[in-house]
């Protein structure tokens, strides 16, 4: 059976219209080429960090464009992103992220503060 990877496929389709504009945030545009460069970045991060596929991110980010790219990235290394509001009480937020054994949290910085254990 051949599996497909959404976020590979994403970066396969976009080849069509490298330039046309995949996300917006109000400070950021971001193409398509673009999204694709910056996905393999930050999926070579997350694997330099030690992370291997099944294993679970945690996501607390603002609605910006590092948002699908971290999502995505996540998604194409074939780890598993755990997506969380920023709104969430802090002590749910550890016992959710101790449930799931989530290997890493990726935090904003503008929703960073009193996300430190």
């Amino acid at each position: 059976m051949n599996q497909v990877n959404f976020a590979q496929t994403i970066i396969e389709q976009s080849q069509n219209y490298p330039n046309k504009f995949a996300y917006r945030d109000g400070y950021t545009d971001l193409t398509y080429q673009e999204l694709g460069i910056r996905i393999r970045q930050v999926a070579g991060g997350l694997r330099q960090r030690g992370l291997r596929a099944g294993d679970a991110v945690i996501l607390v980010m603002e609605d910006t464009v590092d948002w699908p790219v971290t999502f995505l990235a996540c998604v194409y290394s074939g780890m598993v992103p755990v997506t969380m509001s920023v709104r969430l009480p802090h002590d749910l937020f550890w016992r959710i992220a101790n449930f799931v054994d989530a290997k890493l949290v990726v935090v904003d910085d503008s929703v960073a503060q009193g996300f430190t254990d």
